[in-house]
């Protein structure tokens, strides 16, 4: 055994900063996963018509999270039942804890490049792409080496001392990223607010906006807070505890900007008249309308058609998807 572990074998065990960090973070990510598994039932029920790709990355999310909960939960048993009454075994890092993070490499790859995906979709931008893209590929990569190294490393006091740059870097990208990724998709998505002229495509976007922000301030205050533990307090495992939390973070913010779309379509609806009458916007609540007026036209037959906005996983919004007409009337043009 090295002389760092040695000396923090003959030193004092102190079970509140070994196995208490683990077990709170544990009970704190079961918790957070079983809203995950909610969320992720609310989604399918309600959003059938969202492109397979995103129903897809949805039910991979899933599948990591549900593994890392196993994995971590694996963990706390071995560090709390097998090795309770042998102090000397708590210098080393559980290896379903190693694994694990290779799951939480995957929602650190999956949940952000998503974000990069809906800045494309609203910038245009493929140059936005190839600076936030990488930035996400490198923390995820970051991670998966640091799992390797941990299986690799029997001290887990060596390995957040030696390797504590490459946590930090880590930790670090996490951070910027959210922060970017956020502060880019308020950007754009209050640029296209101010585009709009229809009160209700305004306040649909307003809480667009909000949930970006909250979700993206959530998951950098995590990492940020993940970091501050590690530097501060290396020598113990808080850090490590914290780092059992972030993924389910994610997960669940991925979630409730997707879920959120609930909240929006209760608001407001759009009315498509074709004919003389233009584009209404209606209140849900029977607020004032507003119009777009069209050329008048000669007498003809008027199809009207009333429908919910329907804004999809990725941000767009367009008019419900559906081809039915809800109302259809034989009139004249006025």
């Amino acid at each position: 055994m090295d002389s760092l572990s040695t000396r923090a074998t003959a030193g004092a065990f102190n079970a509140e900063v070994i196995v208490g960090p683990q077990l709170l973070g544990v009970i704190i990510a079961a918790i957070l996963f079983g809203i995950h598994t909610l969320q992720t039932y609310i989604y399918f029920q309600h959003f059938p018509r969202d492109r397979f790709f995103v129903k897809v990355m949805v039910s991979v999310v899933w599948v990591l999270e549900t593994a890392h909960m196993a994995l971590v939960i694996a963990g706390l048993y071995q560090m709390a039942v097998t090795n309770f009454g042998h102090p000397d075994r708590f210098n080393t890092v559980p290896k379903t804890l190693s694994v694990s993070v290779f799951t939480t490499a995957g929602v650190y790859c999956i949940v952000p490049l998503f974000m990069v995906y809906r800045i494309k979709v609203l910038s245009g931008s493929w140059i936005l792409v190839a600076i936030l893209a990488p930035l996400t590929i490198a923390r995820s990569i970051t991670s998966s080496v640091l799992a390797g190294i941990s299986l690799a490393t029997h001290s887990i006091l060596v390995f957040s001392a030696k390797y504590e740059w490459l946590l930090t870097i880590s930790l670090t990208l996490g951070v910027v990223t959210d922060v970017l990724l956020s502060g880019l998709l308020v950007f754009l998505l209050s640029r296209k607010r101010g585009e709009s002229k229809f009160r209700e495509l305004n306040k649909i976007m307003d809480k667009l906006i909000v949930y970006t922000i909250e979700s993206g301030l959530v998951t950098a205050l995590f990492s940020l807070v993940n970091m501050v533990a590690l530097l501060t307090m290396p020598h113990n495992w808080i850090w490590l505890g914290i780092l059992v939390v972030v993924p389910k973070v994610y997960a669940n913010s991925l979630l409730a900007s997707l879920n959120g779309r609930l909240y929006v379509k209760r608001d407001g609806h759009v009315q498509f008249l074709s004919g003389s009458s233009g584009l209404h916007t209606n209140g849900a609540t029977g607020g004032q309308s507003s119009a777009v007026a069209f050329p008048p036209t000669q007498p003809a037959i008027q199809i009207s058609k009333t429908s919910e906005m329907y804004v999809d996983g990725v941000g767009n919004i367009s008019s419900d998807r559906d081809d039915d007409l809800e109302m259809m009337k034989v009139g004249r043009g006025r």
